[in-house]
């Protein structure tokens, strides 16, 4: 199976992981950390295996050239207003 494959399989996780996902992302971003730097920083303070997974999966997705906002599809907890938010900065 391919890298590619792999992305886009749906990934399901707690809407309270989505919530600690954002905060933090929020805060790190609003320290004007870039996308990729406050990922790695969660990667390397999260202990939480479902954290870990979802981070690595987004920073995946975001390697193969996926905006985030499309890096986030396929993760089930995720809702169309989440996205579309997200879309549109």
């Amino acid at each position: 199976m391919g890298r590619s494959a792999a992305s886009n399989r749906r990934f399901a996780i707690h809407e309270s992981l989505i919530r600690d996902f954002t905060y933090q992302l929020r805060l790190l971003l609003s320290q004007s950390y870039l996308l990729q730097e406050s990922l790695k920083i969660m990667l390397s303070i999260n202990s939480q295996k479902k954290m870990v997974k979802l981070i690595r999966l987004i920073q995946e997705r975001l390697g193969e050239g996926k905006s985030f906002a499309d890096s986030l599809e396929n993760i089930q907890s995720i809702d169309h207003f989440y996205l579309m938010m997200v879309k549109s900065g």
